[in-house]
C-alpha cells in the first residue's frame, strides 16, 4: 500500500532517536505481507514509539501540510489498527477509518481504509464488522492478496467461535445490498 510508506522528511522532523528507530522499524513492518491461510503468524504489531511518531506526523501534516494529511492519517490508522496496546487503540482505529471513509475519494485510499477497518474490527473481536469491511474491499479489488488472507483469517476465527451462520448471513446481506444498489444505480 503506497500510503503506508513514511516520508523521508518526517524522520528528520522528529529528532528523538527512539522515534527514528521506531519509524525505521515501521518501514520494515509495513512491507510485511499477511501470512497465508493456515499460518499461525500474527498480524504485524506497531510499537509505542512508532505510534508516537505517527501521532506527531499526523498532527504536523494537519497543521502544516493539508495535502499530505490524508496519507498521514491513514498511516496513523495503520498503527492504531496494528497496535500492541489493545482495545482503546483498536476502537480509535475503527472510528478514524469510519470518518476517513466518509470523505475519501481516491480509490486506493478507500481500499486501504477498508482493509484497516477490517483489521481493527478483527482485533476488537467484532468478526461480523471485520467480515463486512473485508467483503467490501474484495468487491473493489477481488485479487487483493492481503484482503484474501485477512478474509481467510476472519473466516477461520468465525469457525473457531462458532459464528459460521452469522458470517454466511452477513455475506448474503452484503451481496444482496450490492445487487440492490447496482440495480438502483442503473435506473
Amino acid at each position: 500500500f503506497s500510503f503506508l510508506r513514511l516520508r523521508r522528511g518526517a524522520l528528520r522532523a522528529f529528532p528523538d532517536q527512539n522515534a527514528r528507530a521506531g519509524a525505521n522499524r515501521l518501514n520494515s513492518q509495513m512491507m510485511v505481507r499477511l501470512p497465508s491461510f493456515g499460518d499461525d503468524h500474527p498480524l504485524p504489531v506497531a510499537e509505542e514509539c512508532v505510534l508516537a511518531h505517527l501521532e506527531h506526523e499526523a498532527a504536523e501534516c494537519a497543521a502544516n501540510n493539508p495535502d499530505s494529511a490524508l496519507a498521514a492519517k491513514i498511516r496513523l490508522a495503520w498503527g492504531l489498527a496494528h497496535s500492541g496496546k489493545g482495545q482503546a487503540d483498536y476502537r480509535r482505529a475503527k472510528r478514524m477509518t469510519a470518518d476517513l471513509l466518509k470523505t475519501a475519494e481516491d480509490s486506493l485510499a478507500i481500499k486501504e481504509l477498508l482493509y484497516l477497518s477490517a483489521v481493527a474490527h478483527l482485533n476488537c473481536g467484532e468478526l461480523v464488522g471485520a467480515h463486512h469491511h473485508v467483503s467490501q474491499l474484495l468487491e473493489r479489488c477481488p485479487h487483493s492478496s492481503q484482503g484474501l488472507d485477512l478474509k481467510n483469517r476472519i473466516n477461520e476465527e468465525m469457525v473457531r467461535k462458532g459464528l459460521t451462520a452469522v458470517g454466511l448471513l452477513v455475506g448474503a446481506v452484503t451481496v444482496g445490498a450490492t445487487f440492490i444498489t447496482r440495480l438502483a444505480a442503473k435506473r
